[in-house]
Order: C-alpha cells, then sequence, then structure tokens
C-alpha cells in the first residue's frame, strides 16, 4: 500500500519519526516536508501554503499528517 506523510516541521523528533517510519514500515511512504522552523506558522499556514504550492498525492492508499497541521485543512484547500 502507498502513503504520504506530510511533516511541516520536518527536524528533531519529526524528523526522526517520519524517516523511521518510512525506513522500516512494509509500505511504500513517500514525504512532503518543510524545514524545522516557525513552528507557530507552520500549525496555521501549512495547510493551505502546502495545497496551493505542491501537488500532493493524495490519492495514495493514505495519508499521514502530524500534530502540527490539519488534514481537514488540506483537503479543503487542495479542492479549491
Amino acid at each position: 500500500m502507498n502513503f504520504v506523510l506530510i511533516e511541516s516541521f520536518y527536524g528533531g523528533s519529526h524528523r526522526e519519526f517520519a524517516d523511521g517510519l518510512k525506513l522500516w514500515s512494509t509500505h511504500h511512504i513517500d514525504l512532503v516536508t518543510l524545514p524545522a522552523r516557525f513552528w507557530k506558522w507552520r500549525m496555521r499556514g501549512t495547510a493551505s501554503y502546502l495545497a496551493k504550492s505542491t501537488e500532493l498525492p493524495l490519492n495514495n492508499g493514505g495519508v499521514i499528517v502530524t500534530n502540527l497541521m490539519s488534514l481537514v485543512d488540506i483537503k479543503e484547500d487542495n479542492q479549491k
């Protein structure tokens, strides 16, 4: 099964989690990441930014997001 993991703060423990999941999972996982800075902005603006600036592969078997962003916002902004 294919998944996309969207990590808006790719550093520290968030990076370790994403890289470890990709490395050790039996599934194929694509990473969509942003640098580890401005965490307060990442919580509020990442979904809108990514939906408008990147072609997110949301047709995969599943989407994984961390607690710094809202999957609902990504889906809504991606449909506009």
